[in-house]
């Protein structure tokens, strides 16, 4: 849906849309923190994303979901992207944080 949204204080890298399915039969967004490490020598990339960015993202989410035209209590949840390595291979993707 949308990719590097910025307003004031708050960064998405992206906001997804996942399809209905039997839990959610709207569907629902995801906002997805990514984050990259060349190596993983020092620990996995979603190590590195704390409660404090979390919060973060949640609330840009929830500036996100204002600013929208979708419904305010339209379900939403949080991920994070895990890439490393020098070609950008994705390690994990793990939603619902």
């Amino acid at each position: 849906m949308r990719r590097n949204w910025r307003k004031r204080f708050f960064e998405i890298d992206i906001i997804a849309y996942r399809p209905p399915d039997g839990i959610h039969p709207d569907g629902m967004i995801v906002f997805f923190e990514v984050k990259y490490r060349r190596s993983l020598s020092y620990g996995y990339p979603e190590e590195y994303v704390d409660n404090a960015k979390l919060h973060k993202l949640k609330l840009g989410a929830a500036v996100w979901m204002a600013a929208s035209a979708l419904r305010q209590d339209s379900d939403y949840d949080l991920g994070i992207i895990a890439v490393a390595g020098p070609f950008y291979q994705i390690e994990r993707v793990i939603v619902g944080l």
